[in-house]
């Protein structure tokens, strides 16, 4: 059902990339020397690039991207005819590269916003963690770990879809005091969105 597997990876792909970057700590309010343009202090963002490079740097973050999308090139791929299966197969597979390749892209403005949001001491902190035992071990367990997650929460968004989009329907409607006819309207239109891409 590609319009359920599409809201699925786009949800999937925010928790995925927020969750392959995280820390545990809570990031600090702008720190100094950060300005409206953007710049950041160089120092920061080598400390920042040591810190996504301790996280898994490109692998982790390919595998991420491969996992949250995996679902929508599955969804793809089942459009071919059943004879197809081995153009199927190439295409999830050309599909996951294509958007692997966009990981240095995601890392170099990830090492900018973790620079501009976290002190010097801070990602000095972090980076100590992270060096440790148990932040090496995290970092391992990454990948896997949200591979798990995006298999277990991937049915259960998809399953609440339907009922998702209801409630937003019903929630428009009540705000706007739609009639009727607007309520049948913009009902249809969902409903019809769900069809078209699911089928």
């Amino acid at each position: 059902m590609r319009w359920r597997t599409f809201c699925v990876a786009a949800f999937l792909a925010g928790l995925s990339l927020h969750a392959a970057l995280a820390q545990t700590t809570t990031p600090s309010t702008p720190a100094p020397g950060a300005t409206a343009a953007g710049a950041v202090d160089p120092a920061r963002l080598a400390l920042a690039k040591k810190l996504i490079s301790l996280n898994g740097g490109n692998e982790a973050m390919t595998g991420v991207m491969r996992s949250a999308y995996l679902g929508m090139a599955q969804a793809v791929s089942k459009q071919l005819p059943a004879s197809q299966t081995a153009l199927a197969a190439s295409l999830q597979h050309n599909m996951a590269d294509a958007l692997g390749g966009i990981a240095p892209a995601l890392i170099d403005a990830s090492a900018e916003i973790y620079a501009q949001v976290y002190t010097e001491q801070e990602l000095s902190d972090i980076i100590a963690f992270k060096e440790s035992p148990t932040g090496q071990a995290m970092t391992r367990k990454q990948v896997e770990l949200m591979q798990v997650t995006i298999a277990k929460v991937m049915p259960l968004v998809a399953q609440a879809m339907p009922q998702i989009l209801k409630a937003a329907v019903e929630k428009t409607c009540a705000e706007h005091n739609c009639s009727p006819a607007q309520h049948e309207i913009v009902a249809t239109a969902v409903e019809k969105a769900l069809h078209s891409q699911g089928s």
